[in-house]
C-alpha cells in the first residue's frame, strides 16, 4: 500500500466557487460606484488595485485546498530487527547531515543523539556528520567521543568561507557532500552515478527527530521516482495558542502543503527533509547564490522534472528561530515550468507583496476615513450586498479548517502577517538598495538560539515564517531581515520579567528603556507601535465624531443613532472605520502584551483577540446593513414633484404629464373673474402674493438650475421663478424646461390679468369671499398698496427681490440700485435676526433669496454675501453669529424650526443653499462649495425618511412610508364617483383614495411626531409653495451634479476640528 494518496476537498470546492462569484459581483459593484465618489474616485481606485492584488494571492491558496496530499493506514517500515533484510535496491544508507555554526553543545547533543536513536529500517544503514562551520572543539570532542562508542557519526569542519558568501549553510553542507561523502563519484559529470539507495537528510542543529522518523520517510522514498521528502517542523518551546509570530503555522503545514503536493509541487524547508543523493547532485547540491537554499532547491529539483513529496507527519521537534533570511530568483522566467507551477513558485513572493499592501492600506484606509474624511467606496445596498458576500465568502475561505483545533492557527497567520508587514517591506528596500548598489548584498548569519532580552526577543520573532508556500521572502529579491536585529542581549526573558513585576514604576520604566536600547535600532517594533497607535487615534477620532454632535444617543435605539449621521458631521462609512480599525489594533495590541509577557497573559489576550475579532467584524457587516443610505434619486422624484404643481393649475386642462399622474382631476375655475394661476394649498383659493413669489422663484429655479430638468425623461411641471433662473441647467437635464416654461407663463399670465391698470388695484385673492372683498358681487379681492397686502408681513425684501430681477432683465443700474437700497432696509426694519424666526425663508420671506441674487449680480462685494453665508451656517451648525438654536435637530436628525410647515421650510434653505453655493462657485470662492451642496443632499434625504430610510418620508410617493391621507379637497375625494363632501372627503379616517404623488407635507413637530390623520391639517396640508421649494431643491441637485457618492466623506475629524464646515 502507498503510504501517501491524494483526496479532494468536495466543501473547499463550494468555498472556492462561491469565493469566485462574490469577488467577482463585489469587483463589478467596486469599480462601477468608485466614479460616483467624484474628485475621490482615484483613492477609491487605489483601493480597489490593493483588493484585487489580495485576491490574487488569496486564489492560489484557495487552489491548495482543493485536493490535498494525506497519509493511509500505512504504519511505515518495521524498525530493524537483525533479520529481516530489505531488497538489495532498497537498502538505504542515510547521510544525516546536522549543519552548525554557533550553537550551544547542549543543542547539539539533542539533535545529534535524536537522529542516533531513532528507529531505522531493516538492513538500512545510517551516518551522522556534524558539518560545524563553527570549529568548535568541544563538538569536535563529543564526536569523536560518539565515534569511539561505535556510533555512526563524524565530524566535518576545516572549511575556507569565500569573500561575499551569501549563503553559508548551503555552503557548509556542499563541503560535507562533495569532498567528503561522494568525493570519490564523478558527480559533476555522472550525478547518476551515484546509488539510488544514497540517501541525505538534513536536521537544523535544534531539530531532534522522533523515534519513527526514518521508518516512515524512507517508506516515501521507496519510489526511486521520489526526490525528496519533506516533513513539518513542530516546537517545543512554542505555546500555540499564543503562538502570534505563527511558528507552529498549521495553515502552512497542514494546508498549503498538502495542496501543492497534491499539485506536483515540490516543497523543501531547509530541515526534516529526505533528499535522494543523486537527484541532488544532478539539480547542483545546495544552491548557494541565494540565502534560502530550501526555497531555491526545491525549484531547482522541479526543474529538473524530480518528484518530491510531502508526509504530513510530525516527525521530528526543534526549537524556533528567532532570525531568519528570505531571498530568491524569480521561479517565472524558469521555461521548464509550467504555468501552474510557476504560479504556485511566485505565490512564495508575490504574498508577501500582498501582505505588504494589504496591511498598510487597510491600517490606512479607515484612519483617513474618520481622520480626512475621504472614504474609497460608496455607501449603498449593492455595496452591502457584494462586500457582504465578498467578505464572509473571504472569511470562510481563508478560515477552511479539517480540524477545528487549527482555527486558532489560522487566526494566528492573520496577526503573524499583520506584524511581519514592516519586515517584508524592509527586506524588499534592503534588496532594491543593495540591487542599486546602495548596499552590501546581505550574507549568512546564524540563527541565534540564545536567550535575549525581552523586547528584542520579541522584535528578533519578527523573522518568523509566513503564510505562504516556503520561507522565502522572494525568488526574485534578495535581502538580510536580521540587519535590524544586532547580536547579544543579556539574561533570560523570566529573570527580566520577575524583576519588573517586583519593582515599582520607575524600574518598569528602566526597564523597558533597556529593553529598548537593546534593540540596536531595529525599525519593527516602532513600526507595530505606530500601526497600533494609528488605529487607536482612528478610533478615537471617530469617538470625537460621535461627541461632537451635541446630543445624546443609544446604539440600542436606531433613531438616535442615525441623527449622527444626519447632523452632517460623521456618515455611515465612519461607523464601519471604526469597528474596521479595532480590528487592525487587535495584532499590534498582542505584540506589546508578548513584549510583557509570554505566559497564560498572552495566551489569553489571544483567545480575547480571536473572538473580540470574530464580532467586530459581525458588528462591521451588520453595520453595513443597517446603516445603508437610502437611494434617493432627485431625477426620479422631480417629475411627480412637478406634476403636483400642476395638479394646482386653475383655469385650463392639466398638462399631459399631470393629467397622466391625476387622471381624476379636471379643468377648474374656468368661470373665475380672473381665471388661470394656481391654487395655493388644499382648497380653491388663489392668492395673489405667494403665488407671485412662487413664479418669481420658479423662474430662478428655471434659469440656475434649469439643466436638472432635462436629466429626468417625460414633461413635469415648471418650478417657480427664481428656480428657472437659478437653476436652468437641472430643469434642462431632466427635459422639463418647456413645461415649466408654461406653467411660469401661465401664472404670470394670471397675475397680469389681476392688476387693472384702470383703477391701479391688484386682485390678491379668488375664493372664499369672507376674506379681504371689494367686489363681494364678483368675489375679487383686491390690494391697493403694500400697507395692507393680505399674506404678506414685510414689504422691501420684496421690493429688493422685484428690483433685482429687473435688473437682471434689464441691465439698468437704477433697478440695482434700488435693490441694493431696498435690501438694506429689509435689513433695518424687516428682518429678525435676533430670533430663529428670522432665519426661516418662506415666501413670505424672500430677503435671503433677494441676498443670494445680489451675490450673483455683484460677484466682488461680499455684504451681501454675510446674511445668507449665516442663514446657511445657522442651518449646518444649528447657530451663527446672530442666534442660538436656529434649528432643533429631531431624534432623527430632521431640522426643526418652529415654522408652519417644518418640511416646506427645509426645502426653500435647501434650494437657497444650492444657489448660494452656485454664487460662491461663480465667485471662485470654492473650498466650501462641496459641503454645502452635500448638506443640501442631507435635506432631501431627511425629506425622504433618514438618510438610512428608517422613519417617515414627507413627500407622497417618495421613500420608505409616506403619508397616506394629505389635506387635499380633490385628493380625498370618493374614487367611485359618489358625492364629494366634507363628510366622504375631509372628514373621512380612511386613506386618500387618490394618491397625491409629489406632494410635500408640512411635515412633523419637534421630536418626530407625525400623525397621519387627515384632520391634522398643520402637518398633512400641501400647497404651491412646498413644492416649488422642493422642486428648486432637486434641480438643484441635479444641475450641481451632486451625487450621494461625493458626499459620503469630507467630515473627518481635521475638517471638524481646523477647518470651517458652514461658510
Amino acid at each position: 500500500m502507498q503510504p501517501l494518496k491524494t483526496v479532494w476537498s468536495p466543501v473547499a470546492v463550494l468555498l472556492l466557487l462561491g469565493y469566485l462569484a462574490a469577488a467577482g459581483y463585489y469587483l463589478f459593484v467596486r469599480f462601477v460606484t468608485a466614479w460616483d465618489l467624484g474628485n475621490q474616485a482615484w483613492y477609491g481606485l487605489l483601493v480597489l488595485g490593493v483588493e484585487i492584488l489580495g485576491i490574487t494571492s488569496v486564489l492560489p491558496y484557495a487552489l491548495m485546498l482543493l485536493r490535498y496530499t494525506t497519509q493511509t493506514n500505512c504504519k511505515g517500515f518495521p524498525k530493524d530487527n537483525g533479520r529481516t533484510l530489505l531488497p538489495e535496491d532498497k537498502r538505504f544508507h542515510v547521510r544525516v547531515l546536522v549543519p552548525c555554526y554557533k550553537e550551544s553543545l547542549g543543542t547539539i547533543e539533542a539533535t545529534v543523539q535524536a537522529a542516533l536513536d531513532a528507529e531505522m529500517p531493516p538492513s538500512c544503514k545510517r551516518t551522522v556528520y556534524l558539518c560545524d562551520d563553527g570549529k568548535d572543539k568541544e563538538k569536535k570532542a563529543y564526536i569523536e567521543t560518539l565515534a569511539h562508542s561505535g556510533y555512526g557519526v563524524e565530524y566535518v569542519s576545516g572549511r575556507t568561507r569565500g569573500a561575499g558568501e551569501i549563503n553559508g549553510k548551503s555552503g557548509n553542507l556542499n563541503n560535507c557532500l562533495r569532498t567528503v561523502i561522494y568525493a570519490e563519484y564523478d558527480f559533476e559529470a555522472k550525478p547518476a552515478s551515484i546509488p539510488a539507495t544514497e540517501l541525505v537528510v538534513v536536521f537544523d542543529a535544534d531539530m531532534a527527530a522522533k523515534r519513527t522518523f526514518f521508518v516512515k520517510v524512507l517508506e516515501v522514498m521507496w519510489d526511486e521516482e521520489t526526490a525528496l521528502c519533506l516533513t513539518p517542523q513542530s516546537f517545543h518551546n512554542v505555546d500555540a495558542a499564543a503562538d502570534i509570530w505563527n511558528h507552529v503555522n498549521p495553515q502552512f503545514w497542514q494546508y498549503v502543503l498538502p495542496g501543492c503536493d497534491a499539485l506536483g509541487y515540490v516543497g523543501c524547508t531547509g530541515t526534516n527533509v529526505c533528499i535522494r543523493a543523486r537527484c541532488l547532485a544532478q539539480a547542483g547540491w545546495f544552491p548557494e547564490y541565494t540565502i534560502t537554499e530550501d526555497y531555491a532547491l526545491s525549484m531547482e529539483l522541479k526543474l529538473a522534472g524530480f518528484r518530491g513529496r510531502y508526509l504530513p507527519e510530525y516527525l521530528a521537534v526543534g526549537e524556533a528561530p528567532d532570525e531568519v533570511f528570505f531571498s530568491g530568483r524569480c521561479p517565472l522566467l524558469q521555461r521548464r515550468l509550467s504555468l501552474l507551477h510557476k504560479v504556485l513558485y511566485t505565490n512564495g513572493t508575490w504574498a508577501y507583496f500582498a501582505t505588504i499592501a494589504t496591511t498598510y492600506m487597510f491600517t490606512l484606509v479607515p484612519f483617513v476615513s474618520l481622520v480626512f474624511g475621504w472614504h474609497p467606496v460608496t455607501f449603498s445596498r449593492p455595496f452591502a450586498f457584494a462586500s457582504t458576500a465578498y467578505l464572509v465568502a473571504g472569511a470562510v475561505l481563508s478560515g477552511f479548517v479539517r480540524r477545528p483545533a487549527h482555527s486558532r492557527g489560522m487566526w494566528l497567520s492573520g496577526v503573524s502577517n499583520n506584524l511581519l508587514a514592516f519586515t517584508y517591506l524592509k527586506a524588499v528596500v534592503n534588496t532594491l538598495l543593495a540591487k542599486a548598489g546602495f548596499k552590501d548584498t546581505a550574507g549568512f548569519k546564524a540563527t541565534a538560539k540564545k536567550p535575549l532580552a525581552p523586547l528584542r526577543a520579541a522584535v528578533a520573532k519578527i523573522a518568523a515564517m509566513s503564510i505562504t508556500v516556503g520561507r522565502t521572502m522572494s525568488a526574485l529579491w534578495t535581502s538580510s531581515i536580521s540587519a535590524a536585529f544586532g547580536h547579544g542581549g543579556a539574561g533570560g526573558f523570566g529573570n527580566r520579567r520577575a524583576s519588573v513585576l517586583a519593582s515599582d514604576a520607575v524600574h518598569c520604566w528602566s526597564w523597558a528603556a533597556a529593553n529598548w536600547h537593546s534593540l540596536d535600532g531595529a525599525l519593527d517594533p516602532l513600526a507595530i507601535g505606530a500601526s497600533l497607535a494609528i488605529s487607536l487615534m482612528a478610533i478615537g477620532a471617530g469617538a470625537q465624531q460621535a461627541a461632537a454632535q451635541g446630543t445624546g444617543f443609544s446604539l440600542a435605539d436606531i433613531r438616535s443613532v442615525a441623527h449622527i449621521f444626519m447632523s452632517g458631521r460623521m456618515d455611515a462609512f465612519m461607523l464601519l472605520a471604526m469597528l474596521w480599525s479595532a480590528v487592525n489594533a487587535i495584532p499590534p495590541a498582542l505584540f506589546f502584551v508578548y513584549w510583557w509577557s509570554k505566559g497564560p497573559l498572552l495566551r489569553w489576550c489571544c483567545t480575547i483577540g480571536q473572538w473580540l475579532s470574530l464580532l467586530l467584524g459581525a458588528a462591521a457587516i451588520a453595520c453595513l446593513w443597517l446603516l445603508i443610505p437610502a437611494e434617493i434619486d432627485p431625477a426620479a422624484i422631480l417629475p411627480s414633484a412637478l406634476n403636483f404643481l400642476d395638479a394646482q393649475r386653475s383655469g385650463s386642462a392639466l398638462h399631459a404629464a399631470a393629467a397622466a399622474a391625476y387622471p381624476w382631476l379636471n379643468a377648474s375655475g374656468v368661470l373665475d373673474p380672473v381665471p388661470g394661476g394656481f391654487y395655493m394649498a388644499a382648497d380653491y383659493v388663489k392668492y395673489g402674493p405667494p403665488m407671485a413669489s412662487s413664479m418669481a422663484l420658479l423662474a430662478w429655479g428655471l434659469v440656475e438650475f434649469g439643466g436638472g430638468y432635462e436629466q429626468v425623461s417625460g414633461s413635469s411641471m415648471a418650478l417657480l421663478a427664481w428656480g428657472l433662473v437659478e437653476f436652468g441647467g437641472g430643469y434642462e437635464q431632466a427635459e422639463v424646461r418647456t413645461q415649466a416654461l408654461d406653467l411660469l407663463a401661465h401664472g404670470t399670465d394670471y397675475l397680469l390679468r389681476c392688476h387693472s391698470s384702470e383703477r391701479q388695484q391688484f386682485v390678491v385673492q379668488i375664493g372664499d369671499p369672507e376674506d379681504y372683498v371689494v367686489d363681494a358681487a364678483r368675489g375679487l379681492g383686491s390690494w391697493s398698496g403694500p400697507g395692507n397686502m393680505p399674506g404678506n408681513s414685510s414689504t422691501y425684501d420684496d421690493l429688493a427681490w422685484a428690483a433685482a430681477w429687473l435688473y437682471k432683465a434689464t441691465g439698468m443700474s437704477a433697478y440695482l440700485s434700488e435693490a441694493e437700497l431696498f435690501y438694506r432696509l429689509h435689513l433695518e426694519h424687516e428682518a429678525q435676526l435676533g430670533s430663529p424666526a428670522g432665519w426661516i425663508p418662506s415666501v413670505d420671506n424672500m430677503g435671503f433669496a433677494a441676498g443670494v441674487m445680489l451675490m450673483r449680480l455683484l460677484p466682488g462685494s461680499l455684504q451681501y454675501r454675510e446674511v445668507p453665508a449665516a442663514l446657511l451656517r445657522g442651518w449646518m451648525l444649528g447657530k451663527n453669529n446672530w442666534t442660538e438654536g436656529v434649528t432643533q435637530a429631531t431624534p432623527h436628525g430632521f431640522l426643526w424650526t418652529p415654522s408652519p410647515a417644518p418640511a416646506h421650510t427645509v426645502a426653500a434653505v435647501g434650494m437657497i443653499g444650492l444657489a448660494f453655493a452656485a454664487a460662491e462657485d461663480a465667485a471662485g470662492r470654492v473650498r466650501l462649495v462641496r459641503n454645502m451642496e452635500c448638506w443640501c443632499m442631507k435635506q432631501l434625504y431627511s425629506l425622504t425618511g433618514g438618510e438610512i430610510a428608517d422613519g417617515t418620508s414627507y413627500i407622497v410617493g417618495a421613500g420608505p412610508r409616506w403619508p397616506k391621507r394629505p389635506h387635499h379637497r380633490q385628493a380625498s375625494c370618493p374614487a367611485d364617483g359618489s358625492p364629494c363632501t366634507v363628510t366622504t372627503a375631509l372628514m373621512s379616517s380612511l386613506p386618500n383614495p387618490r394618491q397625491l404623488t409629489g406632494s410635500l407635507v408640512a411635515g412633523p413637530d419637534a421630536y418626530d411626531g407625525f400623525r397621519d390623520v387627515r384632520s391634522n391639517a398643520a402637518q398633512l396640508a400641501v400647497g404651491l409653495d412646498g413644492n416649488v421649494f422642493l422642486s428648486g431643491l432637486l434641480a438643484g441637485l441635479l444641475d450641481r451634479n451632486v451625487k450621494p457618492g461625493e458626499c459620503h466623506g469630507g467630515r473627518g475629524f481635521f475638517q471638524n476640528m481646523f477647518l470651517s464646515y458652514a461658510p
